[in-house]
């Protein structure tokens, strides 16, 4: 199953963006549940604050993932904060922000703004074409 098909199944069962585009993008050498948990907190723009995009947290924590560095190659370090900062800024070019309350238009951290999107239907129609913008963008990168 390609990775766009893969995040838009586990976002339509209920994980979070952050979580489905991680599992998505994640080599899969790494079990799909500690994938999850590890993203757990980051849907809705960091535990539904309406920061930074879960897609976005999602796809950098598979680029690290990928890419990254730990304590035995900090060589590595600058050309990880290079990849990473390009992924953003092509996110925020093609979809305007990199931010949840711009990119839906509702602010979810308040409970009338939540409610006003689910009515709406936002995180059906509009999340799932963020899922799909950041996994071609980060497929190119990793």
């Amino acid at each position: 199953m390609d990775k766009n098909k893969v995040a838009q199944l586990k976002f339509s069962n209920g994980c979070n963006c952050a979580q489905a585009v991680l599992v998505a993008l994640a080599p899969k050498s790494i079990n799909d549940d500690n994938l999850l948990l590890i993203a757990s907190a980051f849907g809705g723009g960091v535990a539904q604050q309406g920061k930074t995009c879960g897609v976005v947290t999602g796809a950098l924590m598979a680029l690290g993932l990928h890419k990254g560095y730990t304590e035995s190659n900090l060589d590595d370090k600058a050309e990880f904060y290079v990849k990473a900062q390009r992924f953003i800024e092509e996110f925020k070019q093609k979809n305007g922000s990199d931010q949840c309350k711009k990119l839906i238009g509702y602010d979810i951290s308040i409970a009338s703004e939540k409610e006003k999107a689910r009515e709406q239907e936002v995180f059906k129609n509009e999340c799932p074409k963020f899922l799909d913008s950041a996994i071609e963008i980060m497929e190119k990168i990793i």
